[in-house]
């Protein structure tokens, strides 16, 4: 329910709608909505109107991606975008594209703007990292590049969106097939969603990681483990948007240390979804690639495993979400270019919506 147009608004009220912390301040609140400032001066009459409430989504967008090893070898990587119109699950592709052709990039978004920052080429002999961030506005479907950067090029991080802000958080560079040989990173970039303007605060990870998964609510930011997580971190970090701490919640419902791969939120339902993975070992019931599908409960942090499972063996595959339904494209191991549905409803898969002629990609959708 949304605030007051007029009339008295308490902070009791304030944290009643968009959650938080006790002793309430409402310096939590910088950006937590639309019209509530970021930064700077901040008062309740900022607050009029204002709701936790988000707007129904009704197209995404499935951007860049790895084009398979078919493909020539310097020329892996996609710089293509395609829309999903959720009202008739139509793929089509759309004229706009991205600055250089790459995955494994962070995506991050607010109802105006979405933002593609660095990532992968997969090429040979040696794969190429970027550090560039580009702009994609959804009114009009056209991309640009605001004049600034990552502070480093990397690969396989992971993008959180409050309302006002995009988080990028970890990733890596591994110039060769070793692991061991690649720099991870613990480090979050902080970034404008309405400008295009990066910081660097000072709130890290627990550990280094990339290739996770990232699912959020509109309070809460969660990453889950990808590779070469230190031994010392959580399964989970939780991001509270409000104050941008870093907090370790329990494990999840899955052991070990996974690639996570789709994820999507149901904002209605309260809960997000993780799907497959490629897992660092074998693990007693499940496959060496995870077909497992994971649902957290936001309002307790709990995961648990559901019946469901993933039709397709899914690696670095995407997901995107509508207000009904997730949908999840692209695998980099078993390539399929299947895009498949899963209803909220009732937690089960549909037969493939459509083709996505992408093995595995990025995500950006109108949606927070």
């Amino acid at each position: 329910m949304a605030l007051p147009n007029s009339g008295p608004i308490s902070l009791n009220d304030i944290q009643t709608e968009f959650g938080g912390s006790n002793p309430i301040s409402i310096s939590e609140y910088y950006g937590v909505a639309s019209g509530v400032p970021a930064s700077g001066t901040i008062s309740f009459d900022d607050f009029y109107g204002t709701s936790s409430g988000l707007p129904p989504v009704s197209l995404g967008y499935f951007i860049g991606g790895y084009l398979g090893s078919t493909a020539p070898p310097t020329t892996r990587g996609s710089n293509k975008i395609h829309r999903i119109q959720y009202s008739n699950d139509t793929i089509s592709l759309i004229p706009a594209t991205l600055s250089e052709g790459r995955s494994n990039s962070a995506a991050v978004q607010n109802t105006t703007y979405g933002y593609i920052c660095g990532g992968i080429r997969f090429q040979q002999p040696s794969n190429v990292y970027f550090n560039r961030i580009d702009r994609f506005q959804f009114s009009n479907e056209t991309s640009s590049n605001p004049p600034v950067n990552l502070p480093s090029s990397r690969g396989g991080q992971l993008g959180l969106s409050s309302s006002s802000k995009g988080f990028i958080c970890g990733g890596y560079i591994q110039p060769t097939p070793s692991p061991s040989s690649g720099t991870y990173f613990s480090n979050i970039v902080e970034l404008n969603l309405s400008n295009g303007t990066v910081s660097n605060p000072s709130t890290t990870l627990s550990g280094t990681r990339g290739l996770g998964a990232q699912i959020s609510d509109v309070n809460n930011g969660y990453l889950l483990m990808g590779i070469l997580a230190t031994p010392t971190s959580a399964e989970v970090d939780k991001m509270n948007f409000s104050n941008q701490t870093i907090s370790t919640i329990a494990n999840t419902a899955i052991t070990g240390s996974p690639f996570y791969n789709a994820s999507f939120s149901n904002r209605s339902g309260g809960k997000g979804y993780v799907f497959g993975g490629f897992k660092s070992g074998s693990y007693p019931g499940l496959p060496f690639y995870s077909q497992a599908v994971e649902r957290l409960q936001y309002s307790n942090d709990t995961f648990t495993l559901i019946p469901a499972a993933t039709p397709v063996i899914q690696r670095s595959a995407v997901g995107n979400f509508s207000d009904n339904a997730g949908y999840i494209a692209g695998s980099f191991i078993s390539p399929t270019n299947a895009v498949q549905k899963f209803a909220f409803s009732n937690e089960t898969f549909a037969s493939p919506v459509g083709a996505y002629p992408i093995y595995s990609t990025d995500m950006c959708s109108n949606q927070i």
